[in-house]
């Protein structure tokens, strides 16, 4: 489900979702761990490098609670003055997560604390560069600097530096969504998972035979 597609399909993508060429988008949960207020903040900073920058943030369902929370970014967009450069997509459908996906320049993983981040793998695997938090065990599975880019969203200019390097440098952008794309692919596919949990079976097989009365 979560695959590359070829440039014209990429731009034909764009045009219908309206993104643009230097777009950062993210996707999940209104929660306060996730990071967007960081985010909000390290946008003036990206845009001192890549002044057309701007936020895409599909955050939240249809909920009185989720609208609480982004009616409260939203204010802090304002206060910042970056508001215009935010657009709000709301709730994004299943169905059309991956294209979502394809469609971003570079996508953003901001959170306070990540255990995982399952939205940066599917990303990968669509071919988008991604920037991920340090803050949880992300930056343990990637490789920096060809699977992926990971920053502190705690510190806006660090985050914002790193989410410039794919929008500013065509090569960089083609080498995370290359090899982002074939790792995420060989590590989170159904076979990769598989193989994964077979290994962790036949690592710890035998291991406690002796203390299981009967075996």
């Amino acid at each position: 489900r979560y695959t590359p597609v070829d440039g014209r399909t990429v731009q034909s993508l764009r045009r219908k979702l309206h993104f643009r060429k230097h777009d950062v988008y993210t996707v999940g949960r209104a929660a306060a761990n996730k990071g967007y207020d960081l985010l909000i903040k390290a946008l003036p900073v990206l845009r001192e490098a890549v002044p057309d920058a701007r936020l895409r943030l599909a955050i939240g369902a249809n909920s009185d609670k989720d609208r609480k929370m982004v009616d409260k970014w939203k204010r802090m967009a304002a206060k910042a003055g970056v508001e215009e450069h935010v657009n709000w997509l709301g709730y994004v459908p299943d169905d059309a997560m991956a294209d979502h996906y394809r469609a971003a320049p570079v996508f953003a993983l901001p959170s306070r604390y990540e255990p995982f981040g399952m939205t940066a793998v599917e990303a990968m695997g669509c071919g988008t560069p991604c920037v991920v938090t340090v803050h949880g065990g992300l930056e343990e599975v990637f490789s920096f600097g060809s699977q992926a880019l990971f920053a502190d969203p705690k510190r806006p200019n660090e985050f914002a530096t790193m989410l410039s390097m794919p929008l500013r440098y065509p090569r960089l952008r083609e080498r995370l969504s290359n090899d982002g794309a074939r790792f995420a692919r060989r590590h989170f596919g159904w076979r990769g998972i598989a193989r994964r949990t077979l290994a962790v079976f036949e690592r710890y097989r035998g291991r406690y035979e002796d203390e299981v009365p009967g075996v």
